[in-house]
């Protein structure tokens, strides 16, 4: 799968960017698939929160935003792909 400048192998859950492998957390590739995959949707972090998180586990709405810049961090500039609109959310555009 490729989007944009990212190349992901799912059954490996590995994200590579010009061929070389971006090391990511275990929250951060479901996070970025969850986008990926709903590409062009807008999700609030309360949304982001039960599609990522396991059902009991608490987290506070700022581990999404937390979470989001690690990510967009380690993607470079194809981070800039993640973006926050205020009132909507989270999306992958």
């Amino acid at each position: 799968l490729i989007e944009y400048g990212i190349k992901l192998n799912v059954a490996c859950q590995t994200a590579f960017i010009a061929d070389i492998e971006v090391q990511l957390t275990k929250k951060e590739w479901a996070l970025l698939m969850f986008l990926i995959r709903n590409k062009g949707h807008y999700f609030s972090r309360e949304a982001i929160m039960r599609q990522v998180w396991e059902d009991g586990v608490y987290v506070s709405e700022r581990t999404v935003d937390v979470q989001v810049a690690r990510l967009r961090k380690k993607l470079g500039s194809e981070g800039s792909h993640i973006v926050n609109r205020t009132g909507l959310g989270y999306a992958f555009v």
